[in-house]
Order: C-alpha cells, then sequence, then structure tokens
C-alpha cells in the first residue's frame, strides 16, 4: 500500500472513529446527573490507529470517580465518569504550578495526562461548566506547558539514570533499552514547545513527522531508536544518541521553556568547533533558571542566560556562540544583553565546572 493509499484509509478511519465516539457520547449525555461530556484521546489528535479505542468523559456535579467499558462492533469504548469537582481542582493545580520552583512536576502524571487530553478534546454536550474550564487551561497555557516540560525532563533524565546503572553493571541490553526510552522522552520535550501537548509516547515519531522544528533531525532521531548501538558495526552509537538527547533536552529547558517553539533554535547537529559540551549531564528545568544533572552523581545550578551558554556549545567557535546566542535574544528578550567579556567569563565557569570542554580549534 503506497503512502498516500495508507493515509486516505487511516484518515477515513480516525474520522470513522471520530463520528462514531460522537455519536456514543451524545447518547450518553441524555442523564439528568450529567452536566458534560467530551471525546479525547488520540483520535482528537489525528494519533490513532485502526485498532485505537475511544474515551469518552461524562462530567456531573455528583459522579462518583469510576470507569466502564463496552464494545461496539470491534471498538472499546472507555467511560470515565467525572465529578466537576475534580476537574475543576485539577485546573486550580495546573495554573498555579509555575508559582513555583521544583524540579519536577507539582501535578501528578496521571493528572498532567488527563489535563493535556482535556486541552484538546472534542466537548460534545456541555451547560457551559466545561467551556469556562476550558477558557482557564487556555489561559493557564504557559503553567501547563511548563509542568509538561517538566514531566518530560524528568522522565528523560530518570531513564538516562538507568541507563548509566544498567552500564556500569555491563547489561548492555538494559542500557540501550533505557536510552532510546530516555530520547523518546526527549523529543516529547521538543514537541511540547511546539505545542504537541498529547501524553502518549507512542505517539512521537507521528508528532514529530508533523510539528518537528526547521532543521531537526527526524530521519537521525528515527535511526537512533532503531539502530543496534550495542555491536559497534557501522552506523550510530550511544555518543550520537546522548549528544541528540543532551541538545533537544536543552533546547526544551532554555528556548522552550520561555514559550518559543523552538523554529529558530540555532542548531541541532554537533559541529566541529573548540567548544563543545561534556557528555552525561542534562538539564532540569525551574523558574529561576537550569540545573544540570550528572546521572546519580552532581548537580550544579545556574541562572538562565548561564545555561543557554551551555545549551549553546556543541562543537563551535567564540564567533559561532557570539552569533547563536544573538539569533536567540532576538526572540527572546528575556535573556540579557552578551558583552564579549560576560560571554567569555561564562564560558570559563562552565569549563571549570567540566560542564564544558575546550579542544584545539
Amino acid at each position: 500500500m503506497d503512502g498516500e493509499t495508507r493515509s486516505t484509509r487511516l484518515d477515513f478511519v480516525c474520522g470513522d472513529l471520530l463520528s462514531l465516539a460522537r455519536r456514543a457520547a451524545r447518547e450518553l449525555s441524555d442523564h439528568p446527573d450529567v452536566i458534560g461530556v467530551f471525546v479525547a484521546g488520540g483520535i482528537t489528535q489525528g494519533l490513532y490507529t485502526p485498532n485505537s479505542d475511544i474515551d469518552i468523559y461524562l462530567v456531573g456535579d455528583n459522579s462518583v470517580p469510576d470507569r466502564r467499558q463496552f464494545g461496539i462492533g470491534r471498538t472499546r469504548v472507555d467511560v470515565h465518569h467525572m465529578p466537576l469537582a475534580k476537574l475543576t481542582s485539577l485546573v486550580d493545580a495546573a495554573t498555579v504550578a509555575d508559582a513555583g520552583d521544583a524540579l519536577a512536576p507539582t501535578v501528578a502524571t496521571a493528572d498532567l495526562e488527563l489535563l493535556a487530553r482535556m486541552s484538546s478534546a472534542d466537548v460534545v454536550a456541555d451547560v457551559g461548566a466545561l467551556t469556562a474550564l476550558r477558557a482557564r487551561l487556555d489561559a493557564g497555557a504557559v503553567a501547563l506547558r511548563r509542568q509538561l516540560s517538566r514531566h518530560w525532563l524528568t522522565t528523560a533524565h530518570l531513564w538516562w539514570e538507568d541507563h548509566d546503572g544498567f552500564n556500569r553493571v555491563g547489561d548492555h541490553d538494559g542500557a540501550l533499552d533505557a536510552a532510546r526510552r530516555s530520547l523518546v522522552a526527549a523529543g516529547k520535550a521538543v514537541l511540547v514547545s511546539r505545542g504537541e501537548l498529547y501524553p502518549g509516547p507512542k505517539w512521537v515519531w507521528r508528532q514529530l513527522e508533523r510539528s518537528a522544528p526547521r532543521g531537526f533531525p527526524t530521519e537521525h532521531f528515527r535511526n537512533l531508536c532503531r539502530a543496534d548501538l550495542i555491536s559497534g558495526a557501522d552506523g550510530p552509537s550511544f555518543v550520537d544518541l546522548e549528544h541528540l538527547l543532551q541538545t533537544c533536552l536543552l533546547a526544551a529547558a532554555t528556548v522552550g521553556w520561555h514559550g518559543d517553539t523552538l523554529t529558530d533554535w540555532p542548531v541541532w547537529q554537533r559541529g566541529n568547533g573548540p567548544l563543545t559540551r561534556a557528555p552525561g549531564w542534562h538539564p532540569r528545568a525551574r523558574n529561576t533558571g537550569v540545573v544540570a544533572a550528572l546521572a546519580g552523581r552532581r548537580r550544579v545550578a545556574m541562572r538562565p542566560d548561564v545555561a543557554l551558554v551551555w545549551a549553546l556549545c556543541d562543537g563551535v567557535t567564540d564567533k559561532e556562540l557570539a552569533d547563536r546566542i544573538r539569533t536567540v535574544r532576538a526572540r527572546i528578550p528575556a535573556y540579557p544583553q552578551f558583552t564579549d567579556q560576560r560571554r567569555a567569563a561564562v564560558v570559563e565557569r562552565l569549563v571549570d565546572w567540566r560542564l564544558l570542554v575546550r579542544g584545539r580549534g
């Protein structure tokens, strides 16, 4: 089946599923306790297969949290009963979460996933309460995106810690699996900056195909996830995976954190200049800056402008670094002006912290 035929068939399946979901949701809304109904999940986002299920949320003032299943033909339908008070409290938590300075998300993962689904849900019935909640969620979009970004940054960091641990005991298969999972999480962090909030990691490749930033090495990302990085044969290596992982995380934790879509992130591939990032270090974002973490061993806290220099040093000359900083500042004035002296001082500090390595150039 060629690409066009496959795409047409999947579009037909998705449209059919979404139509089926809306009809089922309208029938389920015909109950005195239900004040709102929405369809959520991949079928509302163009992320589906012929085996995708349907998720319908029934919201009521007096609903008891519950989940039930039934089938329509071969399609599974998950019906979630949701109290309005719970949804309201989750929106409250997400919209005020940005006031803190935690490294990890302060909203539970399952609740973040529900809010991400709700933000893009297809509302089928509503007396006004869902519309009001969606409006509040839209108004707090920055806080929600930062919570989701923290989630993926944390997930990538924890998987890389597992990768490091597996390597230390010689479990190379475990190390490979953990490294791939870490890279997928890093791709999801980039996608959050692009407005792709749907949480399922299995959709990262489909989401990158449609929303990757300009210049993003999507095919390289895919190859790194598919390749045998253990055998040492010609092809990508763990070093290549770790570099792209680090680049994705730093782009999301610096420029992406400030609301930029990463369309003009200066470079995704490593250059040949003398200033390079030390491997193994990954960023954890917070409101006052970035914390660099070396798997299970060291942490270094830095201000946003220092973190930006670290992020942009992936094989650069001093002139290239200055040009990249100017490119970023043109889009995000929140970063301070960098004089030549200030830039040199920050680089020296990062070298002293062993976050940067200066080679010959």
